[in-house]
């Protein structure tokens, strides 16, 4: 339900803004992205030392998080005031000074979110992460129901600035471990030795995308920028119950591809892993591509973002086609090998999306720089997992020819103009290319379409019996 409502915010919000006005709030989101890591990973931190360490030390740990975030968060807060009250003229394309105090609440209050939000997810206190979660996505469906045009700008920020206050609050009263407040310079000495290399390993993953739309953002013309926030959040919107599926699975694929177990154990997990995430990751891009005329009907002014959602949704399947790798690695405690990669990667996205600006090349370019950085780091990803296997394991390829060829025939509707058309002739040179793997995603599934349609006639006996 609540991916259903985030699509719901995410067309309304682009409708009701238009490609223009979406092209500033796009930048303000992009901020806050950056603005994300000013909290030095503190909120990976705290899950890693909850998780680990004996519960005498948990209140120093999270009392440190907790106070030192929201020192950051103040820091940042007093920072956007400034640039208000001192007319800063920074981003002036995009008129941030305006919108800075509410950017600077929305960047602390977030922070604290997550930490408070790891500490729940440790105790598995998960019912208040849903309702908190949940009543942001309905106060921004709200909002956008309501405000028009540069007042809705500023209501989102508002209701973003709203929700997480109110999730820090529900925490802050439903908290299930008691803490001391006070701040321990060992416990932040700690969490920060923890925090900054996974910080790096997340950041690393997430320029990749971000530094395509800071291009754009700097490069373009704000309509295109508009566009391209248009296409980038369908992208991810679309893979959030595939984003939400892997954050379960996770742990289990980190136990069973720790170090001390069999390598051929270890290679058939991953191998598994890869394949199931990779194979139906990338189908549901190419349904989501062939059903981008339905999206145009809701939305005529995005239609300039077809290209764009295509070629994203690609990138971002071969992005989750390594993810057995990923797993592997952080198992293997390799994260920094990962980050390395992903590095590469951003400054090669960087590079291509540089020159596509600087040669004036439409933007869907720049979304084909995420998309090669995608391939690269994918590559790169399996050859760093095959090292740590060994030469004796057998996996298959998470790109193999029949993806290429797809992958040729989706990107080479995508530039002619007929992205869907690509898309049909690319799902159909998959399947019939990757008959094994799309059974092998089918037969697990089975169970739980099974159960799913049991329940259904369950549901329907039951009203039948009651009328």
């Amino acid at each position: 339900m609540t991916y259903a409502l985030a699509l719901v915010r995410s067309l309304l919000v682009a409708r009701f803004l238009g490609p223009f006005l979406l092209g500033i709030f796009g930048f303000l989101t992009l901020t806050l992205q950056y603005l994300a890591y000013a909290g030095l990973g503190l909120q990976f931190a705290i899950n890693v030392e909850l998780a680990t360490k004996p519960e005498s030390d948990h209140r120093n740990s999270i009392s440190a998080s907790i106070l030192f975030t929201a020192l950051i968060g103040s820091v940042i807060v007093l920072s956007g005031i400034l640039i208000l009250t001192l007319g800063v003229q920074i981003f002036n394309k995009y008129s941030f000074y305006h919108f800075a105090p509410l950017v600077g609440v929305i960047a602390a209050s977030t922070m604290l979110q997550q930490v408070y939000t790891n500490i729940f997810r440790v105790c598995g206190k998960l019912v208040e992460i849903a309702i908190a979660e949940s009543a942001a996505v309905v106060v921004l469906i709200a909002l956008a129901s309501i405000f028009r045009g540069d007042t809705l700008i500023y209501a989102l920020l508002i209701g973003m600035s709203a929700s997480a206050v109110f999730a820090i609050i529900l925490f802050a009263l439903r908290m299930p471990i008691q803490f001391n407040w006070t701040l321990k310079r060992a416990s932040v000495r700690t969490l920060l030795a923890i925090g900054l290399p996974l910080l790096m390993y997340n950041a690393s993953f997430s320029l990749i995308t971000m530094v395509a739309q800071s291009v754009v953002s700097i490069y373009y013309p704000l309509k295109t920028m508009g566009y391209y926030t248009f296409a980038s959040g369908i992208a991810n919107v679309a893979l959030l119950g595939f984003s939400s599926i892997a954050w379960i699975a996770y742990p289990s694929i980190l136990r069973r591809t720790r170090v001390g177990l069999p390598d051929e154990d270890v290679a058939s997990v991953t191998d598994r892993a890869n394949v199931v995430f990779g194979t139906a990751v990338f189908l549901l891009a190419l349904a989501v591509t062939i059903m981008q005329p339905l999206i145009f009907l809701i939305l005529p002014n995005y239609t300039g973002a077809g290209g764009a959602i295509g070629v994203l949704l690609l990138a971002q399947a071969l992005l989750q086609s390594s993810f057995g790798f990923n797993c592997l690695a952080i198992a293997r405690q390799k994260q920094l090998t990962v980050a390395r990669v992903s590095f590469i990667s951003v400054v090669l996205v960087g590079a291509f999306s540089l020159f596509a600006a600087k040669a004036g090349l439409p933007f869907i370019w720049v979304a084909i720089g995420v998309l090669l950085g995608g391939i690269f780091f994918s590559l790169f990803q399996a050859r760093t997992g095959l090292v740590l296997l060994g030469t004796g394991t057998k996996i298959r390829p998470i790109i193999n020819a029949g993806t290429y060829l797809s992958l040729a025939l989706c990107l080479g509707g995508i530039l002619l103009g007929h992205p869907s058309i690509g898309a049909v002739a690319a799902s159909g040179a998959y399947l019939s290319t990757n008959r094994a793997r799309v059974w092998e995603v089918g037969h697990l599934c089975k169970p739980y379409l099974r159960n799913l349609s049991w329940i259904c006639q369950r549901r329907v006996i039951q009203v039948g019996g009651e009328s």
